[in-house]
């Protein structure tokens, strides 16, 4: 099963860094440079990039996690990268980054091969994360990368919105992330997931598309208009099955939001957020909870995990997460994990485990960041293995 970090799309406001983006249709070539040994922790010593006059991520929330095998994972805590060999016992800091450079999301292609995104650069690591080197972009920057072998990626990059409702653009690498070459797509590429070299799927401002072809031609499945075509569009794959998830704005503790599955060549609506206005889309049930969540394709199925603030109170036990599985356009509720504020990141390696990452709050006025979460029986009930804490305001 191909295994990949899933990245919660909805974000904080961030402001536009000043200067002139590398033209649209040339190459991004980024340099390597050796970030140096993990013996004990890898340190980024490479030179402070300059500014891209696109999107400064500064300011988001963000936080990725992505599984290698029942075992192995990684996940983003800070400005560091944690690794787990033994099933999450133990969390070690495996890669520290350089101080105010944000990381952003990660891609986990198999238990060597592992991508990193940060503020201005993309790091690599070919050898299970003991030396992670990193290419220093050039315009536009890379926001989030999908990797179908160990040299062939796609990446969205770009974006002059704060949630990346416009401006993305697609691209193609064919040697790991050195060299970046921008494919001919839909305009304002929001995500993109391919399943293997040929099948992919995009979701951009105001629909859906598919490719056959690794990239090189492009075709709407599904068409978005009015509210719902002016939202953040999240897609995830496994074995060609395929999800997305659409993100609105938010309000009194509620997010418009609405998920779909592929089904016969056809997005086919599974559940939305019961204020999202979504005028001739049938919905067959409510959103398991109030704002919009991490997803990640399982085979043919899918596990999400959504915020749900307005869920805590007494007897809640803490629990501000709903947790649930999809099977077509069933839903299932599992549960939720226990304190769990706000997840951004999933990684299920099988259909029983998996992690989650993300913000919590305990009792008492205790906070912890930075959140990891295991579950071994598919997400019903969960055990916290790694938090960084410190004392709410």
């Amino acid at each position: 099963m191909r295994l990949r970090a899933v990245l919660l799309a909805g974000v904080l406001a961030a402001s536009v860094a000043a200067c002139t983006a590398a033209p649209p249709n040339h190459d991004v070539r980024s340099g390597p440079v050796s970030s140096g040994p993990t013996s004990p922790t890898a340190h980024d010593s490479s030179t402070a990039p300059r500014a891209c006059g696109d999107l400064d991520v500064r300011g988001r929330v963000t936080g990725g996690i992505g599984a290698a095998s029942t075992r192995e994972a990684w996940g983003i805590v800070g400005r560091t990268i944690r690794h787990t060999s033994d099933g999450g016992q133990h969390w070690r800091v495996q890669f520290r980054g350089r101080p105010g450079v944000q990381l952003q999301s990660m891609d986990v292609l198999d238990p060597t091969h592992v991508w990193l995104v940060a503020e201005h650069g993309l790091y690599w690591t070919v050898d299970g994360g003991r030396h992670w080197h990193v290419f220093v972009e050039h315009c536009p920057l890379i926001h989030s990368v999908d990797f179908v072998d160990a040299n062939h990626g796609y990446a969205v990059a770009g974006g002059f919105d704060h949630s990346l409702v416009r401006g993305g653009s697609l691209w193609h690498t064919a040697d790991a992330g050195r060299h970046w070459q921008r494919l001919t797509a839909p305009a304002s590429a929001q995500s993109v997931c391919f399943a293997d070299g040929n099948r992919g799927w995009l979701g951009a401002h105001g629909g859906i598309f598919a490719t056959h072809d690794g990239g090189q031609h492009w075709r709407r499945q599904l068409n978005l208009t009015g509210e719902t075509a002016n939202g953040v569009i999240t897609v995830t794959c496994d074995r060609g099955a395929a999800w997305a998830e659409l993100y609105g704005g938010g309000a009194m503790s509620q997010q418009a939001h609405i998920v779909f599955h592929l089904a016969g060549g056809r997005w086919q609506p599974v559940y939305a957020e019961q204020y999202f206005p979504h005028p001739g889309v049938r919905v067959p049930a409510d959103s398991p909870g109030s704002y919009g969540g991490p997803i990640q394709a399982i085979g043919r199925a899918a596990v999400t995990i959504e915020s749900c603030p307005a869920c805590i109170g007494p007897g809640s036990d803490g629990a501000a997460t709903a947790v649930a599985l999809l099977a077509g356009s069933t839903v299932t509720r599992l549960g939720s994990a226990r304190y769990l504020q706000s997840p951004t990141g999933i990684a299920f390696p099988s259909r029983r485990i998996g992690w989650v990452i993300g913000s919590s709050y305990a009792p008492f006025g205790r906070k912890y960041q930075a959140q990891i979460l295991r579950t071994t029986d598919g997400g019903r009930h969960w055990s916290v293995q790694l938090s960084t804490r410190f004392r709410a305001h």
